[in-house]
């Protein structure tokens, strides 16, 4: 028994050290090997870390948007809180407000006050965005999302489509077509006798009888003196505006003919008489006064027809998908 247990300690013993030898061979080894990449050159090292940095950014180039600095937007003209307004904003701000005829006549002065006014909104935004609520917010981003668009398709417009410049005979067409829009118009002065109270079925028949010889007066008003005199409770009036009239008695005066007296009408239980007794024609403004007003009206035209234009060209090349959510009946 002693026997055995001794050679088993032998054999253990024999063992344990073959593992230990094992391990400080392979300790050895990986010490030689990390000394040999210790003892590599430098640059070497180096070179290969260039070439591996080389590589990634080849592989991956950075693209840097060019900075572009919109003309007079380098000179700062105020600055409220920690924002700028430059002589760009201010210029844009006038050709916004104005047409080019009153631009030109834009003293300093007068740019010092909408420089003013433009510090002053901006002081104004800046306070009302410290108490914006998230739907104020949602509203104001959706509201710029739609400017934004809007601009896109004119400046798409103009540098796509080519938008046919309104012409000085398209003005003149549009100025000739329209008169009413800028002034022209003719003006219808009209006469009218009326019963000043409601007549009853008694007195009608008794006015109707005096009323139907119109034809046979031109001077009404003298006309209708006479009857008062007689005691007949009637009115005369003259006048061109229509708009305190009620509505039947507007409608008579606007289908009459001049000098052609009207059917006798009842309108609430009284009775009138009218008649055009003069007309004439009031010319528009000059057509150089209303110019630019006619071009302001006729450039939304022409670009309602490049939008035309160009949509058919683009919707054919456009993914859309429509979706309603309307309930039909």
């Amino acid at each position: 028994m002693i026997r055995k247990m001794n050679q088993f300690i032998l054999y253990h013993t024999i063992f344990l050290c073959i593992i230990l030898l094992s391990f400080t061979a392979c300790k050895d080894s990986s010490h030689n090997n990390s000394q040999k990449l210790l003892d590599k050159p430098v640059h070497a090292t180096e070179k290969l870390e260039a070439k591996q940095a080389k590589a990634i950014k080849e592989s991956s180039p950075e693209k840097k948007e060019p900075s572009i600095t919109l003309e007079g937007d380098d000179i700062i003209l105020a600055r409220v809180n920690d924002t700028t307004i430059s002589q760009y904003d201010l210029d844009q701000s006038i050709q916004d407000m104005f047409d080019p005829e009153t631009i030109r006549k834009i003293d300093k002065k007068e740019q010092n006050k909408i420089l003013e006014s433009l510090v002053k909104s901006r002081a104004i935004a800046h306070a009302f965005e410290k108490i914006m609520t998230p739907e104020d917010r949602a509203v104001v981003d959706k509201k710029v999302k739609s400017y934004r668009e809007q601009l896109l398709v004119k400046m798409y417009l103009v540098r796509k489509t080519n938008p046919e410049p309104v012409t000085l005979k398209m003005v003149k067409d549009y100025y000739d077509a329209h008169p009413e829009k800028f002034g022209g118009k003719t003006i219808r002065v009209y006469e009218m006798i009326g019963s000043q109270k409601k007549i009853t079925s008694s007195e009608r028949d008794s006015f109707i009888t005096v009323l139907k010889n119109a034809d046979n007066h031109q001077n009404w008003k003298k006309w209708v003196q006479d009857l008062q005199q007689k005691q007949y409770s009637v009115f005369y009036r003259s006048g061109e505006s229509l708009e305190f009239l009620h509505k039947k008695l507007q409608e008579i005066i606007k289908s009459l003919k001049k000098d052609k007296p009207s059917q006798m009408a009842f309108v609430q239980d009284r009775l009138y008489l009218i008649r055009i007794a003069s007309e004439r024609n009031e010319p528009p403004r000059p057509l150089e006064e209303v110019s630019v007003e006619i071009r302001k009206s006729l450039v939304p035209m022409q670009l309602k027809k490049s939008i035309q234009k160009a949509s058919q060209q683009i919707m054919e090349k456009t993914s859309i998908s429509r979706i309603y959510n309307h309930q039909q009946n």
